[in-house]
């Protein structure tokens, strides 16, 4: 697996769901675009968890020291 800086993660977290928003409820009519977008939307919802549990993990350390 490859590592990626926190700030590229949260960056695509807040900017993709923009973009997704602002795409036509029915891209061309083609399913593969459709499909697509559906894989990106779920792929960021893992993402938004790894990022809140990545937050809370440094919360929970600061809190320790």
């Amino acid at each position: 697996m490859i590592q990626v800086a926190d700030n590229v993660i949260s960056e695509l977290v807040r900017h993709i769901p923009m973009i997704l928003d602002l795409l036509p409820p029915n891209p061309t009519k083609s399913l593969r675009a459709a499909n697509a977008i559906r894989m990106t939307k779920i792929n960021l919802n893992k993402l938004k968890q790894l990022d809140d549990e990545r937050k809370q993990r440094t919360q929970n350390h600061n809190r320790e020291l």
